[in-house]
């Protein structure tokens, strides 16, 4: 799962795959802006096919807690 955010994160904002772990803070080590954010949400939510609601955004700052949210919205998993 983390490979396939990845991939979007670079696809979304032109960073190198390499640049983007786990641990990485999306504003602060990639210098991304809030929109870039929306984006990287929004291709996110079409691409696993979820819905992640803006309350929901405050508790992402690592890569790591995109995929956490993820596999918390996964079918069978916590609330859709």
């Amino acid at each position: 799962m983390f490979d396939k955010l990845a991939r979007i994160i670079s696809e979304n904002t032109n960073i190198a795959l390499a640049e983007i772990k786990p641990e990485t803070d999306l504003m602060i080590d990639l210098k991304l802006s809030s929109m870039d954010l929306i984006n990287i949400v929004v291709a996110v939510e079409e691409s696993f096919q979820v819905s992640i609601p803006d309350r929901e955004l405050v508790y992402i700052s690592t890569a790591q807690d995109v995929v956490d949210l993820l596999e918390k919205k996964r079918p069978g998993k916590g609330d859709r």
